[in-house]
């Protein structure tokens, strides 16, 4: 019985989505508790990428020393996730139960179907394959995958529940109290839901041109390249694309027994999320927003030292102003301690407390370059030999690219308790 409602379900999906499908799909309806144990086998095959970001965060201050990312990503999934398509083993899982298959089931099951076709029409796993070493565009692809498939999902409540089925959707959600998610780090809670937020605009704004999926299924063959295109999608449009940065060497300035852990780009959705652990949402927004493109490199040295450097390009000179005096307060509630002014590098200040330091330098009219470091005087060293010791209102801004691992690939796209994804 279950089984054709299944079928059905996925029939009406690929035709809410407008593709074709290829016949009845491999599913299963799981508890919560094999849920977590399936999130965590997947997390722990990532688990040498992720202890690098966990130092990342831990130097950033977005987590407490000694904070086990896997265990934390792992709470925080198994609170939120409904559902999800494992895109290498073709196999659709929904959190349930077969004897009680309700309506919010039924909803996830349409959602995580979407993603099936995704996989048949535009080889989704490929596409994230290809990117992996760039976070904000893996953001970005996410939030198209994620947004089309919410907005199916909508579409499909729409043409197939009524008022009564939607009431029971809304009451569902209500209930849920999301215990693990609330209590993660700002960073983490947004990087779970910006797919599931920004995603859906930019898939109905794509929708709303023609009425019709017929731009979405463009966007696949034509992908988004940042997390500002996503959130600004007359960017995507325009096709403005990020700077291009290449970061300098800096091994021979950080001296023996340093390596680089990571090079990568940070991108606006990470930066708004960051700012926004410290300052006003609004002023974390426009802080971020103007984001031109950005590249960082994060180091290990002896006795576990860490050290990362980060040079960002702004669309203005406003931009980088924005960003730059934000950064300043925000900066403050990671280091507690008073800036200081850096006489030997122009326009850059130092904040130091016991546990690491920062500087903050302002390089060219659209450049803002930082440095945190768990070494003190370790991060004057770096400026002094990457920053140019002259006047940046004088000088002209280079054009020089751009992420953070803010959670693991679980290998296929997912569906939150809030009828989203993770």
């Amino acid at each position: 019985m279950l089984s054709r409602k299944l079928d059905a379900i996925g029939f009406r999906a690929a035709l809410v989505r407008d593709l074709s499908g290829s016949g009845p799909v491999e599913r299963e309806i799981i508890s919560t508790d094999k849920l977590e144990q399936m999130l965590f086998d997947d997390l722990e095959e990532d688990r040498e990428d992720i202890l690098v970001t966990q130092k990342l965060y831990e130097l950033l201050g977005i987590t407490d020393a000694g904070t086990d990312l896997i265990e934390l990503l792992t709470s925080v999934y198994g609170d939120v996730v409904l559902g999800f398509f494992d895109t290498e083993d073709q196999k659709l899982y929904v959190v349930g139960d077969t004897a009680d298959f309700d309506e919010q089931d039924e909803l996830t099951f349409a959602h995580e179907y979407v993603h099936g076709l995704q996989q048949i029409h535009f080889d989704i796993r490929s596409l994230r394959d290809a990117i992996e070493d760039n976070t904000d565009r893996s953001w970005a692809l996410t939030a198209l995958i994620e947004g089309d498939a919410t907005l199916a999902q909508l579409l499909y409540q729409l043409e197939h529940y009524d008022e009564a089925q939607q009431q029971a959707v809304q009451n569902a959600a209500q209930e849920s109290d999301f215990e693990a998610y609330r209590a993660a780090p700002v960073v983490i809670q947004r990087a779970i839901a910006f797919p599931y937020v920004e995603g859906p605009s930019f898939v109905i704004a794509l929708y709303l041109e023609r009425n019709n999926f017929e731009l979405v299924d463009e966007a696949f063959n034509r992908l988004p390249v940042s997390t500002e295109q996503i959130i600004h999608p007359e960017k995507y449009i325009a096709e403005e694309a990020p700077v291009d940065i290449t970061l300098p060497d800096i091994g021979g300035l950080l001296g023996e027994g340093w390596t680089e852990i990571r090079r990568n780009t940070f991108g606006e959705a990470f930066f708004n999320s960051y700012l926004m652990s410290g300052i006003e949402d609004q002023a974390a927004a426009a802080a971020a927003g103007g984001w031109g493109g950005d590249r960082f490199g994060l180091y290990e040295g002896p006795e576990s030292a860490t050290a990362m450097f980060a040079t960002t390009v702004w669309d203005t000179e406003m931009d980088a102003d924005e960003f730059f005096e934000a950064f300043r307060p925000f900066a403050q509630i990671v280091v507690k301690g008073e800036w200081v002014t850096v006489e030997e590098i122009a326009s850059t200040f130092l904040l130091a407390d016991d546990d690491r330091e920062i500087l903050l330098s302002r390089s060219g009219l659209l450049e803002v370059q930082f440095v945190i470091s768990s070494n003190p005087g370790l991060g004057l060293t770096l400026l002094e030999g990457l920053v140019p010791a002259s006047d940046f209102e004088t000088d002209s801004a280079t054009t020089t690219k751009s992420g953070v691992d803010p959670a693991a690939d679980l290998g296929g796209a997912t569906t939150t308790d809030a009828g989203t994804g993770s």
